[in-house]
């Protein structure tokens, strides 16, 4: 692949692409960082088969494969002839893990070191089934520290901890989108249950009654942005977005006073939410649910709050009404953004793709 050591990724959704996804927020991010030292390419999924040559991007090119992925990815991945293949998983029902990686695992081969990268929170611990489709891999990484706990327990020593991290330099100058009032109060993630879009929706209808003083973003995609808009059309003060360019998005969340992320669970989330590690190096304070993707990067009344669903609205009125709290918690949050810088991640992952 070149003179320095060649690295393929193979992940089913990546950059460039208008899917709203933390995994391939935080790949992109991570892959800009080891292109200085690594020759990196992914290989990811083309849904319109239009089988269009390598695109590049951030000093990595990315390959797109069609129909069946696992089969075309592995075949493509080995063709390149890299040193070694790190494989992503976002799927949370490793039920369906077991089929889906024995055939990447087969069109892999044997000839390439391969690696695991579990990047989202499961439904359950690994079975027997899926630890067998995985002796093809090591080291497999784990994007969290309940993904670390439930896999440690099967794999032992040969899973390792990989948290998800965030350029916290880039995200140092991000400059802030104008706002019409003192306040800014944010959700922006995918509108989904799973997500508490509605819970946030709720909690932000009962503030604007309350202050005049706040307005508030409401910005992604999923299946309840039609039915939240169309609830929330007269609510005060409501801007309501869809999907968000990279730049735009960025600086609509460091407009942002405070983000209110009121996930009903992590599963299916990245190990740790991307959006609470942008939201630290942003300044940004952060009241979230207290689940194994968010709990983990916030020091609760330090630089975030962590809340059930009952707490939400009085947490937000909280953070309304002491000015002080919240600039010492946005300062408190820029400096715990440093323990998940991308530079440190990056690191970690070569130390164990290099053992």
């Amino acid at each position: 692949m070149g003179d320095r050591r060649g690295l393929v990724v193979v992940v089913k959704y990546s950059a460039p692409t208008t899917r709203i996804s933390g995994i391939v927020e935080f790949l992109r991010v991570l892959l800009r960082e080891l292109t200085e030292r690594w020759d990196v390419h992914v290989v990811s999924y083309d849904a319109e088969g239009t089988g269009r040559g390598p695109i590049d991007l951030d000093g990595y090119s990315v390959h797109r494969v069609g129909f069946p992925f696992p089969v075309t990815a592995g075949r493509r991945a080995t063709a390149l002839r890299p040193d070694v293949v790190l494989v992503v998983s976002g799927i949370n029902d490793l039920r369906l893990a077991v089929p889906y990686f024995g055939l990447l695992s087969a069109s892999l081969g044997t000839g390439t070191e391969a690696a695991f990268f579990q990047a989202t929170n499961v439904r359950a611990a690994p079975s027997r089934a899926f630890a067998a489709v995985l002796s093809r891999f090591s080291p497999i990484l784990c994007g969290g520290p309940r993904i670390h706990a439930d896999f440690a327990r099967r794999f032992g020593d040969r899973a390792l901890p990989l948290p998800p991290a965030v350029d916290v330099g880039a995200l140092a100058v991000v400059p802030e989108a104008p706002k019409s009032r003192p306040l800014r109060f944010g959700f922006v993630n995918h509108f989904t249950t799973v997500k508490g879009a509605d819970l946030a929706l709720e909690a932000f209808a009962a503030l604007a009654d309350e202050h005049d003083d706040i307005e508030f973003l409401a910005a992604g995609t999923g299946p309840l942005a039609e039915s939240l808009r169309s609830r929330y059309r007269k609510m005060p003060r409501l801007q309501f977005r869809g999907y968000l360019h990279e730049a735009e998005r960025l600086s609509l969340m460091r407009s942002c006073d405070v983000m209110a992320l009121p996930f009903r669970t992590d599963v299916s989330v990245l190990g740790l939410s991307q959006t609470v590690l942008e939201c630290l190096a942003l300044g940004v304070v952060v009241v979230g649910s207290d689940t194994p993707a968010i709990a983990p990067a916030i020091r609760p009344g330090v630089d975030g709050l962590l809340v059930d669903e009952a707490d939400l609205l009085p947490a937000l009125r909280r953070l309304h009404d002491e000015p002080h709290t919240r600039a010492s918690m946005a300062a408190a949050a820029r400096e715990r953004a440093g323990d998940f810088d991308v530079g440190g991640c990056a690191r970690a992952l070569e130390k164990w793709l290099e053992r």
